[in-house]
Protein backbone atom coordinates (compact mmCIF):
# COMPACT_ATOMS: atom_id res chain seq x y z
CA UNK A 1 0.00 0.00 0.00
CA UNK A 2 0.95 3.51 -0.77
CA UNK A 3 -0.22 7.06 0.31
CA UNK A 4 0.96 9.80 -2.16
CA UNK A 5 0.67 13.34 -0.50
CA UNK A 6 -0.15 15.71 -3.51
CA UNK A 7 0.79 19.21 -1.84
CA UNK A 8 3.29 19.33 0.74
CA UNK A 9 6.58 21.17 0.08
CA UNK A 10 9.78 19.98 0.79
CA UNK A 11 11.06 22.29 3.00
CA UNK A 12 9.03 23.18 6.64
CA UNK A 13 8.12 26.64 8.49
CA UNK A 14 9.58 25.46 11.45
CA UNK A 15 12.79 25.57 11.47
CA UNK A 16 13.32 27.23 9.54
CA UNK A 17 15.09 25.38 6.09
CA UNK A 18 14.20 22.22 7.71
CA UNK A 19 13.22 19.24 5.18
CA UNK A 20 10.47 17.67 5.67
CA UNK A 21 10.71 13.69 5.44
CA UNK A 22 9.43 12.64 2.05
CA UNK A 23 9.79 8.92 2.06
CA UNK A 24 8.44 6.95 5.30
CA UNK A 25 7.72 3.20 5.21
CA UNK A 26 5.05 2.30 8.20
CA UNK A 27 5.26 -1.10 8.62
CA UNK A 28 3.81 -2.40 5.18
CA UNK A 29 2.57 0.97 3.84
CA UNK A 30 4.56 3.85 2.20
CA UNK A 31 4.04 7.32 2.32
CA UNK A 32 5.53 9.50 -0.71
CA UNK A 33 5.56 12.93 -0.63
CA UNK A 34 6.52 13.67 -4.26
CA UNK A 35 6.69 17.45 -3.99
CA UNK A 36 9.91 19.85 -4.26
CA UNK A 37 9.45 23.75 -4.74
CA UNK A 38 10.01 24.94 -6.81
CA UNK A 39 9.82 22.19 -9.36
CA UNK A 40 10.85 23.76 -12.16
CA UNK A 41 14.56 24.97 -11.79
CA UNK A 42 17.57 25.84 -14.11
CA UNK A 43 19.48 23.38 -15.09
CA UNK A 44 22.07 24.46 -14.46
CA UNK A 45 24.21 23.75 -17.42
CA UNK A 46 24.00 26.93 -19.05
CA UNK A 47 20.81 27.49 -20.55
CA UNK A 48 17.41 25.72 -19.74
CA UNK A 49 14.88 24.04 -17.29
CA UNK A 50 14.50 21.02 -15.23
CA UNK A 51 11.58 19.84 -13.85
CA UNK A 52 10.52 17.22 -10.83
CA UNK A 53 8.99 14.22 -11.76
CA UNK A 54 8.28 11.14 -9.39
CA UNK A 55 8.29 7.66 -11.00
CA UNK A 56 7.02 4.22 -8.81
CA UNK A 57 7.66 0.50 -9.93
CA UNK A 58 5.32 -1.57 -8.95
CA UNK A 59 4.58 -5.60 -8.66
CA UNK A 60 1.49 -7.29 -7.39
CA UNK A 61 0.12 -4.71 -6.16
CA UNK A 62 3.60 -3.40 -3.78
CA UNK A 63 5.70 -0.54 -4.25
CA UNK A 64 8.87 -1.70 -5.55
CA UNK A 65 11.10 1.01 -6.11
CA UNK A 66 10.78 5.07 -6.58
CA UNK A 67 12.99 6.97 -8.61
CA UNK A 68 12.85 10.95 -8.32
CA UNK A 69 13.70 12.05 -11.97
CA UNK A 70 14.67 15.67 -13.42
CA UNK A 71 14.19 16.35 -17.00
CA UNK A 72 15.27 18.47 -19.31
CA UNK A 73 13.71 21.13 -21.74
CA UNK A 74 14.49 18.56 -24.47
CA UNK A 75 12.44 15.78 -22.57
CA UNK A 76 15.92 13.77 -21.97
CA UNK A 77 16.37 12.67 -18.01
CA UNK A 78 19.29 14.77 -16.21
CA UNK A 79 19.03 12.83 -13.00
CA UNK A 80 17.57 10.02 -11.24
CA UNK A 81 17.70 9.32 -7.92
CA UNK A 82 16.39 6.69 -5.82
CA UNK A 83 15.25 7.91 -2.57
CA UNK A 84 16.18 5.79 0.84
CA UNK A 85 12.59 5.71 3.03
CA UNK A 86 12.69 6.41 6.74
CA UNK A 87 11.50 3.15 8.56
CA UNK A 88 9.55 3.35 11.55
CA UNK A 89 7.63 1.18 13.62
CA UNK A 90 4.58 -1.21 12.74
CA UNK A 91 1.39 0.28 12.72
CA UNK A 92 -0.78 0.24 15.88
Amino acid sequence: RAVVAGHMHDRVMSPRGALRTRFVRHGTTDYLNPAVVPRIRGAGDGGGNAAHYLRTDWSRGQLVAVDEIWVGDDGRALRVDRPDFVKTGSPG
